[in-house]
This record gives structure tokens, sequence and C-alpha cells, in this order.
């Protein structure tokens, strides 16, 4: 089973959905319209495969789930709350699980790349969200006790970050 947090905007549901197993279950915050989630779910005919449920990563995840799926949110917050988000997939993620990170991946040297602005943003919105390289991403994924497997880039400026059990 697939635990996916947050909805996907349709080129990045592509690159998920391929990876997508058996049955998943979409988890929000219970302000967030859960008919979105619903259409994407329908659209992608991954309805009886998948439920909508209500919860928040702060206080934990559903356990079950051979795969975590986090869509644009650890960008949004400081370290301590991502090692708080991603501790609690951690504990729920089984041997041979997998952590899927859906976030703009800030490629190394100069070049444009929109995940450096969108890091002044967040910067200047948010308590202390940030755009990541995969360097970054390796070393906070270790300190969750996690291991960087691979980045899978999509045709739109995110890309999939895969993370196992370290």
């Amino acid at each position: 089973m697939t635990v996916v947090f947050r909805e996907m905007r349709p080129a990045e549901a592509e690159a998920v959905v391929a990876m997508i197993r058996a049955l998943a279950v979409h988890v929000d915050a219970p302000v967030v319209p859960r008919i979105t989630a619903k259409s994407l779910i329908a659209n992608r005919h991954l309805d009886d495969r998948c439920t909508v449920s209500e919860g928040s990563f702060f206080d934990g995840v559903p356990a079950g789930g051979d795969t975590y799926l986090l869509s644009h949110i650890i960008h949004d917050w400081d370290e301590a709350s991502c090692l708080n988000i991603l501790g609690h997939v951690r504990r729920a993620l089984p041997a041979g699980g997998r952590l899927l990170v859906v976030e703009m991946v800030i490629p190394p040297g100069d070049e444009f790349h929109p995940g450096k602005l969108t890091d002044m943003v967040m910067l200047a919105f948010t308590p202390g969200g940030r755009e990541r390289t995969a360097d970054e991403y390796s070393t906070l994924f270790a300190k969750a006790g996690l291991k960087l497997t691979r980045v899978v880039p999509t045709p739109s400026p995110v890309a999939v970050v895969e993370a196992v059990l370290a």
C-alpha cells in the first residue's frame, strides 16, 4: 500500500502513478478539499485501489504502507519539523519499503532553475522552508535514519526523490 500526503499536479502525477503498486491512501489536512484528491484518483482510474482520509504528518502517518509519498511538503518546513515528519515515516516504513519525496531539487552550478527562485520565496514566506540539492536531501534523510537511493526527474521542475531505511 502506498500512503500519499498531498495532492500532485498532473505532470508530477504521471511519474508517481507509475510507481504505485497496489493500494493507496491519500492523506491531507482536514481543511484541504477532499474532492481534488478524489478527482485525481478517479481520472487516473485508481479509485478501486485508493482511498482518501484526513490526518497530519506532524502527528504520525498511517501504518501498513510499503511506499510513503510526501508531495510538496518537506520544502515548507525547517529542519526540525522535517526530521519530525521523516521520523514518523521512518517508524512506519517496513524493511524493503520506500519514501518518495516530490519536490524541486536544485542542481549544482550557476545554471537557472526555478527552484533557486522558489528557495528565496520559501525563505521569506515559510517558517524555515527551503529548496534543497540532492546532497542536502541525502544529509537530511541520513539524520532521519533514511538513505537517498535516487533522484528521478519529471517533465516539470520537480523530481521524485527516493529514500529507503538506512
